[in-house]
């Protein structure tokens, strides 16, 4: 075998084959330019797609972040934010405390001072934190790496979608914020836009959010807290972990000790420190709160294009409203809110139960409006009892209903002293004036189903009359008092806008109305009154800032006088005897006779209740009622009918005895406006025929004074027999006389009643219900009917007494208001005592009176007054003429009662024995029987 060693015993040298050779290098050369390849595709892919990122970036002109507007109370505290899922109010970085600045940074960004946007060091400590979690390492968590500036380019300009194209544009956008902005810039805007849970974005949302302060109160302790949210404010929400978010305030205060920021012993004192926690009173989410009701209307308004239009507001929406930053000042006193709200609280519940006799009756609605009719103001707005939900049904605002009487004012008394000169002392008869529509009744009918006759307009005002209203509306026009109404701002329809459905009828004048109104328009009308006359539009809305407080909008509120001065304040004189003497009188007991003016209103069935009541400042609306989602329910009764003279004006004076603690001003007598004297009776000026005690004092219009006495009449009359009570009692009337009727004439002075009367259809001498009180005072339009064959009847002796012109001693005994002496007489209307100021000497002769006394001018007494002697005399029921001016019970169907006991003979004591015990007889508001009910026995 040969050998083939080396000669030192080595193996001999072995070439490889050439082609294996060449295998491996190109498998080498392969790889290599593979792996070239994809050094070269990923940075190229890497490039392409930062570069893509790149071109996907947001322009800094779109960094607008989400602010929330906040609405302001008069005094420019906040009452409510308006935001939508982010709830955030911009601050500046001086107004944060530096130690909560840097509690953020310590815990949030340590290098924030040192990078260029993206901190190296971080973003590697980042990535090997990661690794170490996805390899399982025990205690290792994911980490995100981004500086404060990486996360506002988050906040400010990107979704948060956990995507490495997020994340590079990040890292981009970081870079490019360093360039433009300063250190300081960027943290301000980062605290102002970084979320601290619930809807609570930025420092000041979340200070007011966990502490109810600004950001520029917070402490270290707060601040440190705070911080600690940041990291998952889920998870360390103090109202849900309270020892978390400690545990995390810990760390935060460590951190802070270790960058130098504080001392070691301050942090352990701050770690001990409990921090006292407090919810927001007003956030976004609010339901209820002082002026939510008041809230809710100024949202509506500002977003409603047809509300806005009515306060001259700009239309804004929704996004501009809750996303803008929108500062919006209110009229809104957060005190007399509060009163309004309360007083509702507490009269409202009790009251049902008191005029229903059970306790578990619902409780109505209702509403208050409180204004500065002054300036317009609205300074209170309460829309219901319970305010379940924002922007709910505001019945303050919204809810439309007939006002019943308290329109009276508006368009029918108010126009009549403007345009016709009418005054307190003018005489308006409260008489039916008609029938209804069908003619099976008289309408209208007053609240008491009878009627006081002719009575002056403050009278048939404070007893809320509905026959004296109608008259004195069919004296305007129908159309005047819509135009009227409409000067005041009621939205009262003209026959113009709608020949079928309007308002120009003389059912307006009882607060029958085509479309309604709200509580807030009718209080608004009545500050034009309290005003005098001056209409000034309602204002919510003082003014509106931008972000930047740049004021954006101001309330200009028109301002115009639609009444003259010296009527509006003729109407606000007899206005404030409403509160002293009327309808409302039993509840406000004349709200301490300071002066104020008002009117109550209770509509067909009890549906609605109003009181409307005004100083010279103020102007107070109160209406109740139930809500007519299935259909109209009347008021709570059963002990009592609820009206506008029982709860409604009691929470009035409720909250007016709130709000004034002293008497308001009383308004200033402008010009044009006299004091004058006129005889109650007739409203003209006294005469010889006008008793004394009906000689008041009042005030007129310069011009249109009191003139000359024309109603009393002279006339002989006669009784005849007129009806049989069920208890077998006769009662007689006067008619006129003439040659051959049956009875004495006598030559009585009555009043030519200066409008007629219609009588029931079907039951026409129900003197009691349908005829007025004072008919036995008028002239009678009928005659007697003779007797067939008879003489010539009476002599024909002349009665000097009865000539006006005859004595000029003293007054003749018409005593039409009453006399203070001892009437024995027997004779119908005949004085045969003595009477004051009568002058001596005896009537005897042929005369057709009864005349046997010994004052020759004063037998013809009628005596419809309310006598204050003993009445032995024939007086009709002891009337009075005067509205409730005598003192004593009530005995008597006219409008006042006697004080003394009567007596009553012949003809007139059978009518005196009903009117003496009729209940509910008097026009006034004895025993609480007034006109709107009063809080005694209704009829």
């Amino acid at each position: 075998m040969p050998n083939t060693r080396r000669p030192d015993g080595s193996p001999p040298e072995r070439k490889a084959p050439k082609k294996k050779r060449k295998g491996v290098r190109r498998w080498l050369a392969l790889a290599f330019f593979v792996f070239l390849g994809l050094m070269i595709g990923g940075a190229g892919l890497a490039g392409a797609y930062v570069y893509q990122a790149y071109q996907d970036l947001p322009t800094f002109e779109a960094f607008d972040p989400s602010l929330t507007s906040i609405i302001y109370d008069r005094y420019g505290n906040k009452v409510y934010e308006l935001a939508a899922k982010e709830n955030r109010v911009l601050v500046d970085l001086e107004d944060i405390p530096e130690d909560v600045r840097n509690a953020v940074i310590a815990v949030e960004d340590r290098r924030f001072r040192e990078h260029f946007g993206i901190d190296p060091i971080r973003l590697a400590g980042a990535v090997w934190s990661d690794i170490k979690y996805v390899l399982g390492v025990p205690g290792s968590q994911l980490e995100g790496g981004s500086t404060i500036t990486m996360q506002l380019a988050r906040n400010a300009f990107l979704t948060l979608d956990q995507t490495m194209k997020r994340k590079v544009q990040e890292m981009l956008i970081a870079i490019q914020l360093e360039r433009r902005y300063t250190k300081d810039e960027i943290l301000e805007q980062y605290l102002n836009t970084v979320a601290w849970g619930g809807q609570a974005y930025g420092i000041e949302a979340a200070a007011q959010m966990y502490f109810s302060k600004h950001a520029s109160e917070l402490t270290l302790s707060e601040g440190a807290l705070l911080a600690g949210i940041l990291k998952g404010p889920s998870e360390y929400n103090p109202f849900t972990n309270l020892e978390g978010a400690l545990e995390r305030r810990a760390i935060v205060l460590d951190l802070m000790v270790e960058q130098g920021y504080l001392d070691a012993a301050e942090a352990e004192r701050l770690k001990k420190e409990v921090p006292q926690l407090k919810r927001a009173e007003v956030t976004p989410t609010s339901v209820t709160f002082t002026g939510d009701w008041y809230v809710d209307h100024v949202i509506t308004i500002l977003t409603d294009p047809d509300e806005a239009a009515k306060y001259n507001l700009p239309t804004f929406t929704a996004d501009d409203l809750y996303q803008k930053g929108l500062r919006i000042y209110t009229a809104l006193d957060p005190e007399k809110q509060r009163i309004a709200e309360e007083k509702l609280w507490e009269i409202m519940p009790a009251a049902t139960v008191e005029f229903s006799g059970k306790e578990d009756t619902e409780v109505p609605e209702a509403a208050v409006v409180v204004m500065d009719h002054r300036t317009g103001e609205v300074l209170a707005l309460v829309g219901g009892m319970h305010h379940d939900h924002m922007l709910g049904f505001n019945r303050a605002t919204q809810a439309r209903r007939d006002p019943g009487s308290t329109i009276k004012p508006v368009v029918a008394y108010l126009p009549a002293i403007d345009l016709l000169g009418w005054g307190p002392a003018t005489i308006i008869d409260d008489s039916p004036p008609r029938l209804n529509e069908d003619g099976t009744n008289v309408w209208p009918e007053n609240y008491e189903y009878n009627y006081a006759g002719l009575q002056t307009m403050r009278w048939v005002v404070e007893q809320s009359r509905n026959a004296a209203a109608v008259r004195t509306l069919e004296a305007v026009t129908p159309a005047k008092g819509v135009e009227y109404g409409r000067k005041l701002g009621l939205p009262l329809v003209t026959r113009e806008e709608d020949p079928a459905y309007n308002d120009e009828n003389l059912s307006l004048t009882l607060g029958g109305l085509t479309r309604g109104v709200t509580p807030l328009e009718m209080t608004a009308a009545f500050g034009v009154i309290g005003n005098l006359g001056q209409k000034v539009d309602p204002v919510v809305v003082t003014r509106i800032e931008n972000k930047y407080g740049e004021v954006i909008w101001e309330a200009k509120p028109a301002v115009e006088q639609v009444v003259d001065r010296a009527a509006a304040w003729l109407m606000v004189d007899v206005l404030k005897g409403v509160i002293k003497n009327g309808t409302p009188a039993y509840e406000t007991k004349g709200w301490h006779g300071w002066p104020a003016g008002g009117k109550t209103g209770t509509t067909e069935d009890w549906h609605d209740a109003w009181f409307i009541g005004f100083t010279s400042e103020i102007v107070v609306g109160v209406w109740t009622g139930y809500d007519n989602d299935e259909g109209r329910q009347r008021l709570p009764y059963g002990v009592k009918n609820w009206t506008g003279a029982g709860p409604p004006t009691r929470i009035w004076t409720a909250i007016m005895d709130e709000y004034y603690q002293e008497a308001p001003p009383d308004w200033e007598r402008p010009r044009g406006v006299v004091q004058a004297q006129y005889c109650a009776m007739t409203g003209n000026q006294p005469s010889i025929w006008c008793p004394q005690d009906q000689i008041k004092t009042d005030w007129f219009l310069v011009g249109h004074e009191p003139q000359p006495e024309t109603w009393f009449q002279q006339v002989e009359v006669v009784q005849v027999p007129f009806l049989t009570t069920s208890d077998g009692k006769e009662i007689k009337r006067y008619l006129l006389w003439q040659e051959g009727c049956e009875g004495t004439p006598e030559r009585l002075t009555l009043i030519k009643r200066p409008t007629t009367w219609v009588k029931h259809p079907t039951n026409p001498n129900n003197i009691w219900r349908y005829w007025p009180a004072d008919w036995w005072r008028e002239v009678p339009t009928e005659y007697c009917t003779p007797v067939k064959g008879s003489g010539s009847g009476q002599g024909s002796g002349s009665d000097q007494g009865m000539n006006p012109g005859s004595n000029q001693g003293t007054r003749p005994g018409t005593n039409a208001g009453g006399n203070a002496g001892n009437n024995p007489g027997s004779s119908p209307g005949g004085n045969t005592g003595t009477t004051p100021g009568g002058n001596s000497g005896t009537n005897q002769g042929s005369n057709r009176g009864t005349n046997s006394g010994t004052n020759p001018r004063t037998h013809t007494g009628t005596s419809p007054g309310g006598n204050t002697g003993n009445n032995a005399g024939p007086t009709p029921g002891g009337s009075s003429s005067g509205p409730g001016s005598n003192a004593g019970s009530p005995s008597g169907s006219s409008t006042g009662g006697n004080t003394g006991n009567g007596s009553r003979s012949n003809y007139w004591s059978n009518i005196g024995g009903y009117l003496d015990g009729n209940p509910g007889s008097s026009g006034g508001d004895d025993a609480g029987s007034s006109a709107e009910g009063g809080a005694g026995t209704n009829p």
